[in-house]
Order: structure tokens, then sequence, then C-alpha cells
């Protein structure tokens, strides 16, 4: 159970990095300079804080 636990988590990372990305693109274009790693620690954050919040999805 722990496998699919933390293999969802990586997915909805992905999903709000993905979010991001497309967010940041709208505004800063597509050679925005940030990185896909920079991205998914955002994304983590997010969550994150989302939790904490009591607003995690």
């Amino acid at each position: 159970m722990h496998d699919a636990t933390e293999e969802a988590t990586l997915i909805d990372v992905e999903l709000v990095a993905r979010q991001l990305d497309l967010g940041i693109q709208r505004y800063w274009g597509a050679d925005h300079g940030i990185g896909s790693d920079e991205l998914r620690a955002t994304a983590r954050d997010i969550m994150a804080a989302r939790q904490r919040s009591g607003r995690a999805r």
C-alpha cells in the first residue's frame, strides 16, 4: 500500500509542476528558464502547505 501512496504522490507532484509550468509559460513565455527540478520542488511545497492548511485535494 505504501508504494501506491508514493506513486500517487509522485503523479500529483508532476501534475502540479506541469500546471505551474503552464502558468509561468503564459506569463513569461516558453523560455522562462525555470527547470523541472525547481518546478517539482515548488509543487511539493505547495502540496505540503495544502495538507497543513487542510486544503489538500
